[in-house]
């Protein structure tokens, strides 16, 4: 894995073996620095960052992994 970002609390790596093709919207990983078996068990400050972190990492490929309902 390459590292792309790393924050206090947090690891943004690309996978050596992406599940979603990169034409598809590639496969990045945001990984906490705290053991926890999933994400629902982070402090809310780091549900916080996560979130946040998850956000940009998704629209870093320009269109997003969803598409907004008008």
């Amino acid at each position: 894995m390459a590292l792309i970002y790393e924050t206090p609390n947090f690891t943004i790596e690309s996978a050596e073996q992406p599940f979603i093709d990169r034409l598809e919207g590639g496969h990045i990983r945001i990984f906490p620095k705290v053991a926890v078996s999933d994400r629902t068990q982070l402090t809310p400050e780091l549900a916080i960052e996560y979130t946040k972190l998850s956000m940009v990492v998704g629209g870093s490929d320009g269109n997003g992994a969803w598409t907004p309902r008008n």
